[in-house]
């Protein structure tokens, strides 16, 4: 299991930062472009939003695997030490039901889009459903992601880098 959550870790890992090295590239060959040739390239900005949700879909799971997660734990530390292992517990699984709801509905989306071929609203006109899609599997990721950390928190395995915050 521990493999099993790296290689997920790593593979969100690679896929947000090339999310945001292909952002970067994006934004500055539109300034390049209006600045120096006064052109302006359709998809650019379009693009570039639908890297932000999959750079922070895709982000999560390197992020929760690492224990980077922020966490509010104003009541968290008031509480018994051996409670609050069991709070965090809570907390993750009333997490995994929510994530777990957008993502059906997002699945739904992505595939009705596919499906009837619906674009986007800019002069350029592009295909919704594949950046919709890519980033319903990267909440799918993290979901994965959050399971495991959930069962890894369930059985106690030694070695975790997640946990309550500050221990």
């Amino acid at each position: 299991m521990k493999a099993a959550r790296s290689i997920l870790s790593v593979i969100s890992l690679y896929v947000a930062g090339a999310g945001i090295v292909l952002m970067m590239l994006l934004i500055l060959a539109e300034l390049v472009a209006t600045k120096l040739f006064y052109v302006s390239l359709p998809y650019a900005l379009e693009y570039s939003e639908y890297l932000v949700p999959l750079i922070a879909f895709w982000g999560a799971s390197y992020t929760l695997h690492e224990g980077g997660h922020v966490r509010a734990d104003i009541l968290l530390h008031r509480m018994p030490d051996a409670l609050q292992p069991w709070i965090m517990l809570a907390g993750y699984i009333l997490g995994l039901v929510f994530l777990s709801v957008a993502f059906v509905q997002m699945w739904d989306v992505s595939v009705r889009s596919i499906a009837m071929n619906r674009m986007s609203f800019y002069p350029q006109p592009s295909p919704l459903g594949p950046p919709q899609l890519i980033v319903t599997i990267g909440l799918g990721l993290f979901i994965v992601q959050l399971f495991l950390e959930i069962v890894w928190m369930a059985i106690g395995m030694p070695g975790r880098k997640s946990g309550v915050a500050g221990r």
